[in-house]
């Protein structure tokens, strides 16, 4: 690893190409990330860092459910996921390509508290800017406490979806819901060993933690946003003023 690349701030998708890029077998999102660590490519503070990478490969990935075109990283096998890098990006991938590639997708992603709106983030050079648009699709995690079960689903009209569910099953609650319902397959792989019956899963203290962590996230982006909005406000304000 050159210098230059240790002092370059890496987004977790340039750090996983870097590291493929040197990889001669495929590696699952855990074993990536353990060698970013140890090549001590990215700092973060987050729980679940490895499953942060997991879905920006996935997003970036040969899945029949990327509509971007933009594919980088090769599935190799599901269970657990492993990948490698498309044979011509390994190839010719540069900094300023990777750095142009990574300029046009969400940094992070999250559904508003209207469970219709999609929140995006884009870091740009440390930068961070804002868009929302209306959500098509989500993946939806609906527990019932009573039962210590969670089911993991996918739906175009969560409030829709919600109140069908409720009239067979009255002590469920919407826990997270997460932009796209391409991310179910992800979850359902993720979280197999909790498998129960079709798309249940025991509730158990990894999946708790793991909503727990997301939805800080989301709480925070969303603060994020409102300031960011505010800020743009308080300007406009200001230059009346001249």
């Amino acid at each position: 690893m050159s210098k230059n690349l240790k002092q370059k701030k890496m987004t977790f998708k340039e750090a996983a190409i870097e590291i493929l890029k040197k990889s001669d077998t495929p590696m699952s999102a855990s074993e990536i990330w353990d060698e970013i660590v140890k090549l001590d490519l990215i700092k973060s503070n987050g729980k679940t860092p490895s499953a942060t990478l997991n879905s920006i490969i996935l997003y970036n990935s040969n899945s029949p459910f990327n509509k971007k075109g933009e594919i980088i990283f090769e599935i190799i096998s599901k269970n657990p996921m492993r990948y490698k890098l498309i044979d011509d990006t390994k190839e010719d991938l540069s900094e300023d390509n990777i750095i142009e590639q990574t300029k046009d997708e969400p940094f992070y992603e999250c559904v508003m508290d209207d469970n219709e709106t999609i929140l995006k983030i884009y870091n740009i050079d440390g930068d961070l800017d804002y868009q929302i648009e209306h959500g098509d699709s989500f993946t939806y995690f609906i527990s019932n406490s009573i039962k210590d079960k969670i089911k993991i689903g996918r739906t175009k009209n969560i409030k829709n979806r919600f109140n069908t569910l409720k009239t067979s099953n009255p002590d469920i609650e919407i826990s997270l819901i997460v932009p796209r319902e391409k991310y179910e397959k992800y979850y359902h792989d993720e979280f197999s060993k909790y498998h129960y019956n079709l798309e249940w899963y025991f509730y158990t203290k990894e999946i708790k933690e793991f909503i727990i962590n997301e939805d800080k996230k989301r709480k925070k982006a969303i603060t994020c946003y409102r300031k960011f909005k505010e800020s743009i406000e308080i300007e406009k304000d200001f230059l009346s003023l001249f």
